[in-house]
């Protein structure tokens, strides 16, 4: 690694990097692999320990996995930029500060969209990752430095040809400095790019909203159905014993009557007998 240029050139071992969806426009939402269309969503590309790496992150993509023009969306530009698209791209890329070690994020916000060709949608992320701080931020378009020069005429004299001498002797100081900014800043940029990135690559599936809630339901550990006997053995005691008692009152109703009707013809033939 060479920490001078700021960028990992070794091979020693990486920075773990990671690239997610995030269900929701921001970092707290969790982390969703099926999603459906226009429901919002956060690409994050995550850096979870900064004490020694830094990164940023450029031409981002998504696509329907065939290598097709026509089903390609562009996400983040070679600079770090995001690129807005109406109803799925949202701009503008954010970034959270790495102090202390903490996470860093590099997000932007989007909402569900889908390939006519697949319903599977690929992420796509180049990452350039750096030690300690990248001398390139995120979304710094490149900037070519012009040194410009003015002649004024002025009157000769031994204090003006002091002056200038002094002028002169600053302006060149001054020349050289710049120059030489600008000739590390071109050597910098031409080692960036010589540089192998990091790719990192997530897939969303898109779905209906009723597969989405039965995904959601199924994957929620708290929301499970019972299948032991054990637990429902009362409930269907319950039952069975209500169901034999309503089957059984037109039964006892015959019963009953037909009971009253023999009583009702005993007393009338012991009435007879007496007369």
């Amino acid at each position: 690694m060479e920490e001078q240029t700021g960028i990992v050139t070794g091979t020693g071992s990486l920075p773990a990097l990671q690239i997610q969806i995030l269900d929701g426009h921001g970092i707290i939402g969790n982390a969703v692999r099926h999603a459906r269309v226009g429901q919002p969503l956060t690409l994050d590309i995550v850096l979870e320990n900064t004490e020694i790496y830094d990164f940023y992150a450029h031409s981002c993509i998504a696509h329907d996995g065939s290598n097709n023009a026509d089903a390609l969306v562009q996400i983040i530009d070679a600079n770090g930029c995001g690129i807005g698209l109406s109803r799925a791209i949202e701009l503008p890329v954010y970034m959270t500060s790495s102090s202390n070690g903490n996470p860093k994020h590099v997000y932007i916000y989007m909402y569900g969209f889908q390939f006519t060709s697949s319903q599977f949608v690929y992420f796509e992320c180049q990452i350039r990752p750096c030690i300690h701080s990248c001398k390139r931020q995120q979304c710094e378009v490149n900037k070519t430095a012009i040194i410009q020069t003015t002649a004024t005429p002025i009157t000769i004299t031994r204090t003006t040809i002091a002056m200038a001498i002094t002028a002169i002797t600053t302006a060149t100081t001054t020349t050289t400095t710049n120059i030489i900014k600008t000739t590390k800043s071109a050597a910098r940029f031409r080692r960036e790019t010589q540089v192998k990135v990091v790719k990192l690559l997530t897939i969303l599936e898109m779905m209906p909203s009723g597969q989405i809630y039965a995904a959601k339901f199924h994957s929620n550990p708290k929301k499970k159905l019972s299948t032991s006997l054990g637990t429902t053995s009362s409930q269907l005691s319950l039952l069975i014993a209500l169901f034999i008692t309503l089957g059984s009152v037109p039964t006892i109703t015959i019963m009953v009557c037909y009971g009253i009707i023999i009583h009702r013809r005993q007393q009338t033939l012991n009435v007879q007998r007496t007369t």
